[in-house]
């Protein structure tokens, strides 16, 4: 068989099995009947993976048959887990990334645990936000001025791991990534892309599905 030949022969031989091993056959994308583990995930991989820290791996005196128990261990201090190994870890309460509890998952953000009401490849949730304004003296216990509470908007973009703020100018950014949703909106005038957001996080996760990793 001439050199050539033997080449293409091997090439074609072993690309399919190169597909296999390289295809991402271990994922499920998300659905509304996606059954989210539940427990604590340290970090945003967790969330991403689906493998948060389960509830038989939490070291706690609360009660466990309460359907609570995730969401109170996580507002104590510290939490105390059993590793890979069944080693013992702490971990500070607010070093978290969020926990899922009764198939809803939160995140710690901005001081709170908020829930993720849109889970896609743009994930979407409210949280409030403290911003203060006035004169500041630290000389005078607890300071001057007024404190403002407001709630906002945020995303998890999955494919950065990134919390945005929910507005044009992100959504902007994010749709570069298809020309097409691009396209369609860069034409709209500036008033109708923001009474428009939710529609376009909502083609880009059609257009983009959420594919979680099976375990």
């Amino acid at each position: 068989m001439p050199k050539l030949l033997r080449i293409l022969f091997i090439f074609f031989y072993l690309l399919p099995n190169y597909r296999a091993a390289a295809a991402p056959s271990d994922t499920v994308k998300y659905s509304k009947d996606f059954e989210f583990r539940e427990g604590i995930y340290l970090s945003f991989a967790g969330f991403r993976n689906n493998n948060p820290i389960a509830s038989s791996k939490i070291v706690s005196d609360l009660d466990r048959t309460s359907s609570n128990f995730i969401a109170d261990v996580v507002s104590r201090k510290s939490i105390v887990y059993l590793d890979s190994t069944g080693s013992q870890q702490k971990i500070a309460g607010d070093r978290v990334w969020g926990f899922c509890q009764n198939r809803t998952a939160y995140i710690y953000f901005n001081g709170e645990f908020n829930r993720v009401a849109v889970i896609g490849s743009l994930c979407h949730f409210v949280a409030e936000y403290v911003s203060s304004i006035g004169y500041y003296d630290p000389s005078y216990y607890g300071g001057m001025g007024n404190t403002i509470r407001e709630l906002r908007q945020y995303i998890v973009d999955t494919q950065t791991g990134n919390v945005l703020d929910f507005n044009v100018n992100t959504m902007e950014t994010i749709l570069k990534r298809d020309a097409g949703l691009y396209s369609e909106f860069m034409a709209l005038k500036k008033r109708k892309q923001k009474e428009s957001l939710f529609l376009y996080l909502r083609k880009y996760n059609e257009r983009f599905p959420l594919q979680f990793i099976v375990n």
